[in-house]
């Protein structure tokens, strides 16, 4: 996908509510706290109720985030970003996905059936963040 697909889904999920994003920290150009760099899977939670800097543009996400009670400026390329979950609405974005976590995952849902598991896809996405993709 490329990244003005996942700019317009991103902004989607913020509308909706709560979204957390799943950040590999490896990846070049990632801004977060010292101890949190080499995460291959750094989960983080946006809003637009925060009330503090979001903004989401052409080549990141970069938001100010609270991190045990101390704000921290982030910036995620979306090249770094592999997931964005909100309610119920999940994607994986496969292709950005670490090894590991691909192998951490694999290992988690070995044995569920296709029924168990719900896939958002891209044509289930509504119309306006679909046209563009």
């Amino acid at each position: 996908m490329k990244n003005d697909g996942k700019k317009k889904l991103l902004e989607h999920m913020l509308v909706r509510g709560k979204t957390m994003i799943v950040v590999d920290t490896t990846k070049f150009g990632v801004v977060v706290p010292k101890h949190l760099k080499g995460d291959t899977g750094l989960r983080l939670n946006l809003s637009y109720k925060f009330q503090t800097r979001l903004e989401v543009n052409e080549s990141n996400v970069i938001a100010n985030l609270s991190f045990d009670n101390r704000s921290f400026l982030c910036k995620m390329p979306w090249e770094s970003i592999w997931m964005m979950k909100c309610g119920d609405e999940l994607v994986i974005f496969s292709e950005e996905m670490p090894e590991l976590e691909k192998k951490e995952s694999e290992a988690q849902f070995k044995g569920v059936t296709e029924r168990e598991l719900k896939t958002v896809l891209p044509e289930e996405l509504p119309d306006r963040v679909v046209e563009e993709m």
